[in-house]
C-alpha cells in the first residue's frame, strides 16, 4: 500500500497534458539554455579566428658552424664489406661542397648545396679485398670538416699464408675494440654473439699453435654492464675452432683457468656469461695473479664500465704475451704460459676519447697499492706487444689518445 501511494504522489506533480517532447522544447527555449548555446558559439568562432591567424614569416635559423655527422651523431663509421648506402647530415652557414676520397669505391650525393641543414646519401661499394679507409670532406667558406669511414675486409680475406694455410676470419674486424689482426696462419678470429646473433658479446683472436688467445676484446655500455645473472661455470670448447685443437681442464694442471674476458664482465645475460667459459678465452695463470693484481684490475675496469659519467661506451682489450722471451714455457697440456699480461682500455663519451693501458708480470705476488703503478700509455703497450690497438679510430684521434700517459691527468680515471 505504501509503495502504491508513493507512486501516485510522484506522478501527480507532472501535468498530464505535457508530453516528453514538449517538455524538452520548453527547456531548450529557456533563457539559460539560449545563453549557454550563445557562449559555445562565440567560443567556437574565437577558436576558428585563432586558427586562421596568419603565421609569422620568420625563417629557421641558419647553422653558425660547419658540421658533418651521421644519424648517431658520430663523425666516423666502420662498415662491413657488403655494399651500403647511409645518410650523413650537413650543417653549413654558407653554400658548401662535399667530396669523397677515394672516389673509386665511395660516393656522396648531392655533392653541393646551400646554407642550412640537410641529409646527403653516402654510397659504398662491396669490398673484395683487405680493410680500407676513406674520408668525406665538407667544405664551406674556406673551412672544412671530415667524416672517417673504415670498411672491413672481405670474408675469407687473409693476412698471410704458411704451414696452417690462411688465417681464418669468422668475426667482425670493423669493431672499434678489435686490434688489427696478426695475420698468423695459425690464428682464428671469431666474434661471439648473443640474442640470436643481434648483439656482439666479445671477439677473440686465438692461436692454435700456442693454444692461447692472442687477445680478447669487448665493449661495455649501459646494457652490457648490467648484472642480471651469475657465474655459469659452463666450461666448454669454442664451437668455432676445430675440435682437433681442443684443450680441457687437465691441460691447465698446476694453473688456474684464468679468464681473459672475465665472467664478471659479462653478466647481462646467461648466454653471454656462458660464452666467457669457452677455453679459447682462458689463460694458464698462477693463483697469486688470478686472485691478486689481475682480479684487482678486472674489478677496476668493471667499475669504469658501470660509470656513465666516464663513458657512453668502454672498449676493452686483454691478453698475455706470446712472443719469444716473453713466456714462462708451457703447461703439461702444451698451453703457452705468458710472462706478462696486459689490458688496453678506450673510453668514449660524446666526441671525447681517452685511453689507458696496464702491464703486469705473471710472477707479481699480490695486489698493487695503486693501479697507476702498472699503468702505461697505449703507445708503450703497442711497443711491448707488437699489436696495433684501436686502429679503427680516425688517425688524428688514435694518435692523440694513444700517446697520452695515464698520469698526465689522473682525474680522468677514477680509482687509478
Amino acid at each position: 500500500m505504501k509503495r502504491k501511494a508513493l507512486r501516485v504522489r510522484s506522478e501527480a506533480h507532472i501535468p498530464p497534458y505535457v508530453t516528453e517532447a514538449e517538455s524538452r522544447k520548453q527547456h531548450s527555449d529557456s533563457p539559460l539554455c539560449n545563453s549557454l548555446l550563445m557562449l559555445l558559439l562565440v567560443g567556437w568562432m574565437a577558436l576558428l579566428l585563432v586558427g586562421c591567424k596568419p603565421q609569422g614569416t620568420s625563417q629557421p635559423e641558419l647553422p653558425t658552424e660547419l658540421a658533418l655527422y651521421d644519424r648517431t651523431g658520430a663523425s666516423m663509421r666502420v662498415v662491413s664489406a657488403e655494399p651500403l648506402d647511409f645518410f650523413v647530415t650537413v650543417e653549413a652557414p654558407t653554400s658548401w661542397t662535399h667530396t669523397a676520397s677515394p672516389e673509386t669505391w665511395l660516393s656522396v650525393s648531392p655533392s653541393e648545396g646551400h646554407a642550412g641543414k640537410q641529409e646527403v646519401i653516402v654510397s659504398i661499394s662491396a669490398n673484395e679485398g683487405g680493410e680500407r679507409k676513406a674520408q668525406l670532406t665538407l667544405s664551406a667558406n674556406g673551412k672544412s670538416v671530415t667524416y672517417a669511414i673504415t670498411q672491413q675486409q672481405a670474408a675469407g680475406h687473409t693476412g698471410g699464408s704458411g704451414e696452417y694455410g690462411s688465417e681464418t676470419i669468422l668475426g667482425d674486424v670493423s669493431l672499434l675494440e678489435a686490434p688489427k689482426l696478426s695475420g698468423r696462419s695459425s690464428a682464428y678470429y671469431i666474434t661471439h654473439r648473443v640474442e640470436q646473433g643481434q648483439r656482439v658479446n666479445y671477439s677473440v683472436e686465438y692461436d692454435v699453435v700456442y693454444h692461447h688467445p692472442i687477445w680478447v676484446c669487448y665493449s661495455a655500455d649501459e646494457y652490457t654492464s648490467q648484472r642480471r645473472t651469475g657465474r655459469s661455470d659452463a666450461w666448454s670448447w669454442d664451437p668455432f675452432v676445430p675440435s682437433q685443437y681442443e684443450v680441457t681442464q687437465r691441460d691447465f694442471k698446476g694453473y688456474d683457468r684464468g679468464h681473459i674476458v672475465a665472467s664478471a664482465d659479462r653478466l647481462y645475460s646467461e648466454e653471454a656469461n656462458e660464452q666467457t667459459f669457452y677455453y679459447t678465452n682462458m689463460s694458464p695463470q698462477r693463483r697469486n695473479l688470478n686472485t691478486g693484481v689481475w682480479l684487482q684490475l678486472e674489478q677496476l675496469v668493471q667499475e669504469w664500465a658501470r660509470n656513465s659519467r666516464l663513458r657512453d661506451k668502454l672498449y676493452v682489450v686483454k691478453g698475455g704475451t706470446l712472443r719469444d722471451g716473453e713466456t714462462l714455457g708451457v703447461t703439461v697440456g702444451g698451453i703457452t704460459v705468458p710472462r706478462y699480461y696486459w689490458m688496453a682500455i678506450l673510453a668514449q663519451r660524446g666526441d671525447h676519447y681517452q685511453a689507458i693501458a696496464f702491464w703486469v708480470e705473471h710472477t707479481r705476488p699480490a695486489e698493487v697499492d695503486r693501479p697507476r703503478s702498472v699503468a702505461i700509455s697505449i703507445d708503450k703497450l703497442e711497443e711491448r706487444t707488437g699489436l696495433d690497438f684501436f686502429h679503427n679510430l680516425p688517425d688524428n684521434i688514435e694518435t692523440r689518445v694513444e700517446a697520452t700517459h695515464p698520469t698526465d691527468n689522473l682525474s680522468l680515471w677514477p680509482g687509478i
